[in-house]
């Protein structure tokens, strides 16, 4: 087969661009897949104890504020959910597709590790206060070794809690955020920021 010179430079210009987009598509998808891990490796680990059936408004308490914030982050949510605090499951601490009746206390250390033990990389906690094991709680954010964020969503009275809960902040490389659950817009926005960043 005789091929003259422009139909080999033709060849020559489409081989180029095929390697640039097999390239360009492999980075891209590369890219891809590496976002999609990250983000299946960020849990979202709520507080679902006794406290959080306190009131915020008439009519409404802090776990209707968290249903609706988590209900608003449906579409971002591309981890797992954990609950913790719930008295009918081992360790108080459970995947959850929604979040449930508050009951128990705050074994917020229990939560760490799972989801640790879970394969999280980065955890995003929404919590109203101190938790039962303070000292656990620091040991096992220390463990982790990866960014614990943290929206205190207690009360202005709760200073301890959110004292606490800045200190964990500080021990995880996280970030820490106040919004109160009266603000469950913004909230929401905030917590969408962590989970797609």
């Amino acid at each position: 087969m005789v091929v003259d010179r422009k139909q080999e430079d033709d060849m020559t210009s489409l081989q180029r661009v095929e390697q640039h987009l097999k390239k360009t598509a492999s980075g891209t998808l590369a890219d891809l897949l590496k976002d999609r891990v990250r983000q299946r490796t960020t849990f979202l680990l709520l507080d679902v104890s006794g406290s959080m059936d306190a009131p915020i408004g008439p009519g409404h308490r802090k776990i209707d504020a968290l249903r609706r914030i988590v209900d608003d982050l449906h579409g971002d949510l591309h981890g797992p959910l954990v609950a913790f605090g719930l008295c009918t499951a081992p360790r108080q601490v459970a995947y959850v597709d929604r979040v449930p009746e508050p009951s128990g206390t705050t074994p917020l250390k229990e939560g760490i590790v799972f989801c640790h033990e879970e394969g999280a990389q980065r955890i995003i906690v929404v919590s109203d206060g101190a938790p039962d094991d303070a000292g656990g709680a620091l040991e096992a954010a220390r463990a982790f070794k990866h960014p614990i964020d943290v929206f205190f969503v207690g009360s202005d009275g709760e200073t301890c809690g959110a004292a606490f809960l800045r200190s964990l902040c500080v021990a995880a490389g996280g970030q820490y955020d106040d919004t109160p659950l009266t603000a469950p817009k913004e909230l929401a926005t905030k917590i969408r920021g962590l989970l797609n960043a």
